[in-house]
């Protein structure tokens, strides 16, 4: 297994969470020494860890926490220390057989305002037990006092050569107005000061855990991120307790700590986990988040094993020779698309009746959802061919990675170029969490920018590896981009990767901020410009637009917009308002951009039809 530090430089790393709340849930009560229950209770320690593990942990902490002299010694066990510490590493060992875990030793605050010179030596002590029981790396955690930890990393340093990962608790009463967008905030001055002084220390990995739960510490995260160049870690609370009958509780959900994840690693964190009130389905909705983001495999990964062939001569399809959609948009003629949703079941005949209407309004290309929203459907590709079996309209084929591994996504793809399905749009794909589904396992072998690759390769005459495939694919590759991406410098390098790969043309998530637009297609222009169809999402009414703006992340829509969907006091008054507004949109954005790709809400394919009514064919001219 690779060291903790060559590891973290790789791939986002996810600790566990928290394990007084799971003692607690054990029955064991807070006047008890937890540290010793390496000794009286090994069994319940090495099942929590065990818990973690099969959650997704990449590392776990050990019951050490608080197994310092000082600490100890209020239970009259400061003669335990070693016994305790080396305990804890074995258990958390032990847990771990058979999987590639790193063991932290856990180090807390001693608790207890000591001369500094007396609190060097009750950490030295301990993490020096940690190390010589055979700890992968060394967690310093829950430091409220920025110079009591900065003295115990620079101390630990000296007697351990063991990776540190040296974390400060923010406090909510001091930082309970962090922005960073006013520099004379008192609360954003003192946390630049702890990023400073976290930089400086001697520590491999600084950063910010329990405080003020994941919201908190999504934005003060972004300070410690803007002052240091080595790695940020970030392990947050459930949030604020909450008296429930004679207990105080944590009533953050999973899914509410797993999107805040996701957030912090898009800002940069390489390291997360949980502290206070986190357990083992927050760690695993944590590890569905970060699977989703960073796929287990690379496409440098699989070209360490192809074998040396002879190089073999495949004229490659020209693009404008692979569909009728393809040659449109090479020859530069403004296309629409619109979005049908399969079925949940085995009977299509809704979505027929759909098509042939988009045909006849002079729509160029169908687009089928691939599993929206981890949803279980109909295969778009089996729906594809019913497609064009009915009418002579062009259908692009969604296709996402959280289903199938390597194998199967490059068997899909074959079978969809020997159909003849050529017009794809490759994306990574929901996470299961947020489906019918929520504990079933995601795959994510590879993300768009890999399925990118393989579907290039299939059009070279070869698969992944180099073997031959025969008669080329003729694949029009099509990606996504999120012009409202709450990260808009990772959406543009990954989008930058996927043009590299061999992206054709974009189709954006909706967006409804002009400014979005403008500023997404400025940056493209420096990237490698490509097609782009801008995505319309019709809104419905004003609770829907309500919905769109509050409760799905990334997507916001103005205040205005959400005004006039108010004012319309009747459903078809909203409805013909939300057409309206997405007329506006496209007229406004049409210059640059290749075309409109419509997402008519409950696949009103109406709705798509009337916002291109009188639209299109002036766009056209």
């Amino acid at each position: 297994m690779s060291s903790f530090l060559e590891t973290i430089k790789k791939r986002i790393l996810l600790s566990d969470g928290a394990m007084g709340t799971e003692l607690y849930r054990l029955g064991f009560f807070v006047n008890h020494c937890y540290e010793s229950l390496n000794l009286t209770a090994p069994e319940k320690i090495r099942g929590i860890h065990e818990s973690y593990v099969k959650a997704g942990s990449n590392i776990i902490q050990t019951n050490t926490f608080g197994a310092n002299r000082h600490k100890l010694e209020l239970f009259n066990l400061g003669d335990k220390l070693r016994e305790i510490n080396t305990k804890g590493v074995e258990i958390a060992r032990d847990a771990c057989t058979g999987r590639s875990v790193f063991i932290a030793g856990s180090i807390g605050p001693i608790g207890k305002s000591l001369p500094l010179a007396r609190a060097v030596d009750f950490y030295t002590e301990h993490a020096l037990a940690l190390s010589e029981a055979g700890a992968d790396l060394l967690i310093l955690e829950t430091f409220h006092d920025i110079f009591e930890l900065e003295a115990a990393v620079n101390a630990i340093k000296k007697i351990s050569s063991l990776p540190i990962v040296a974390q400060y608790a923010v406090n909510a009463d001091e930082f309970n107005s962090v922005s960073s967008d006013d520099s004379e905030n008192i609360s954003s001055q003192m946390l630049v000061r702890v990023a400073e002084r976290l930089d400086a220390m001697p520590a491999d990995v600084v950063g910010l855990n329990c405080g003020m739960g994941p919201n908190g510490l999504l934005a003060a995260i972004p300070v410690i991120i803007a002052h240091t160049a080595k790695p940020v870690s970030c392990m947050p609370n459930a949030g604020h307790p909450e008296q429930v009958g004679d207990r105080m509780l944590y009533l953050s959900s999973p899914e509410y700590v797993g999107e805040y994840t996701g957030r912090m690693i898009r800002l940069g964190v390489r390291m997360t986990g949980g502290c206070c009130g986190t357990g083992p389905t927050h760690i695993k909705e944590m590890a569905n988040v970060i699977s989703s983001i960073q796929p287990r495999l690379t496409v440098q990964t699989v070209a360490q094993k192809k074998t040396e062939k002879k190089e073999r001569a495949v004229n490659e399809i020209h693009v404008p020779d692979r569909s009728a959609f393809a040659a449109k948009v090479s020859a530069g003629k403004f296309v629409t698309s619109v979005e049908i949703n399969p079925p949940k079941g085995i009977d299509c005949a809704r979505q027929i009746a759909s098509v042939k209407l988009l045909h006849a309004a002079g729509v160029d290309a169908v687009n089928i959802a691939d599993g929206p929203r981890a949803t279980s459907r109909m295969s778009p590709m089996a729906m594809a061919q019913q497609f064009h079996q009915a009418v002579p309209l062009d259908v692009i084929v969604h296709y996402c990675c959280r289903d199938r591994n390597i194998i199967g996504m490059q068997a899909d793809l074959m079978g969809a170029a020997s159909l003849g399905l050529n017009n794809v749009l490759l994306v990574t794909g929901d996470r299961p969490k947020l489906g019918d589904y929520p504990d079933a396992t995601a795959v994510f072998d590879f993300d768009a920018i890999g399925l990118t690759h393989m579907a290039v390769s299939l059009n070279r005459g070869t698969d992944l590896i180099g073997n031959a495939i025969g008669r080329p694919a003729s694949f029009f590759i099509g990606v996504g981009a999120n012009p409202g991406a709450v990260n808009l410098d990772e959406e543009m390098a990954r989008l930058e990767q996927k043009i590299a790969a061999g992206a054709q043309y974009i189709m954006t998530q909706p967006v409804f901020h002009i400014r979005y637009i403008e500023q997404f297609m400025l940056r493209l222009d420096k990237i490698g410009k490509i097609p782009v169809m801008l995505g319309i999402l019709p809104l419905y009414s004003s609770k829907n637009a309500e919905f769109l703006h509050n409760e799905v992340p990334g997507m916001t829509i103005p205040e205005d917009l959400r005004k006039r969907m108010e004012n319309a006091k009747t459903k078809e008054a909203g409805i013909s308002e939300g057409i309206t507004i997405a007329r506006e949109l496209l007229k406004t954005c049409q210059k640059g951009i290749a075309g409109a790709y419509i997402m008519p809400p409950f696949g009103m394919a109406q709705l798509a039809v009337d916002v291109l009514a009188g639209i299109a064919e002036n766009i056209r001219k």
